[in-house]
Order: C-alpha cells, then structure tokens, then sequence
C-alpha cells in the first residue's frame, strides 16, 4: 500500500502557442497581471523597483494582490533561465514553485509543481489543496486567455468573495 504525498504536487497544461509566449505570461508582470494577478510588483535586489514591462530575474522580490482574497502574497524570485522557460519562487511561506514550458512530441507543455509543502493538517488543507485547485484554475485561465483572448476569472464582479463564504468562488 502506497502513502499519498501532502509534500509537493505536480499539474501541467498543453498551450497551443510558442514556449517564449508562454514562458512571457509568468515573467512579464504586465502579463502575469492579465491572467492571474490584480496586481504584481517586481524588486530588483538593489531595491528599484522593476518595469511591468520588464523581464523578472533571479533574485527579485515580489508582491502579488490576488483577485479573488485580501491577502497579499510576498516572495522571492529563486532562478529564472529564460533560455530553458524555467521559473521558480517562493511561495505560501516556506514552499517553491517551479514552472517549466517544454516541448512534448511538438506542443508546448506547461508544467507547475510546487514542493515543500509542510505537512501539518491546516498546510495540507490549505496549501496542498487549495493551491492544487487554485492552480489549475489559473492554469486553465492563462491557456484561455493565450489561445483565445478570452478570460475566464471574473476581476469585475458585483458579488465580494466575503459573501460566498459558504462555496469557493473558483473564478475570483
């Protein structure tokens, strides 16, 4: 009998479009902000703060504004080698998330596994869980957005988050 592993978890995504453009969607924050962020601010290590139209690099800080909570998420850009499409940053505390855009028989795959995830029951309810979930939304609404122009996450709604505590708003 195999145990299920709370640690880390794994989603990927076929994109129809070149690995540059999608890479660019993670590393651009003009673009990260399109798809998945109300706001994303970039800092370069000697504190300026970086261009939206800019490249991310190893090393940056970043404050991210979600659409959908209150909560601001604070994090450290770890690697970025855009001639391999691959990212990783801190994230919900003491995790990574490492993204990777790769060829696979020909189509881009898009790949995010985000690992480290403590194992106690409230990380692995609201880290593994939640983030898994969350991922694949945002993941969805990124291949959306790239192949059709069309945004499934809902950044202008009436209806507060805060009044649908009963069910999770999944495009918020």
């Amino acid at each position: 009998m195999s145990t299920y592993d709370w640690s880390s978890f794994k989603r990927s995504i076929f994109i129809d479009a070149p690995l540059d453009k999608v890479f660019d969607a993670w590393i651009i924050p003009e673009k990260i902000t399109t798809w998945f962020l109300r706001q994303a601010d970039f800092t370069r290590s000697d504190g300026s703060i970086r261009k939206q139209h800019e490249h991310i690099e190893t090393g940056d800080t970043y404050y991210w504004q979600w659409w959908n909570y209150s909560d601001i998420e604070h994090g450290r850009i770890k690697f970025v080698d855009r001639s391999k499409h691959r990212l990783e940053f801190s994230f919900a505390g003491e995790c990574t998330c490492i993204v990777t855009v790769n060829k696979k028989d020909g189509d881009t795959l898009l790949t995010l596994e985000q690992i480290d995830i403590p194992l106690d029951e409230e990380s692995r309810r609201n880290i593994h869980l939640g983030c898994s979930q969350g991922w694949a939304f945002w993941m969805v609404n990124l291949k959306s957005w790239i192949e059709h122009g069309i945004l499934l996450n809902d950044g202008e709604s009436k209806h507060a988050t805060k009044d649908y505590a009963f069910c999770e708003l999944i495009n918020r």
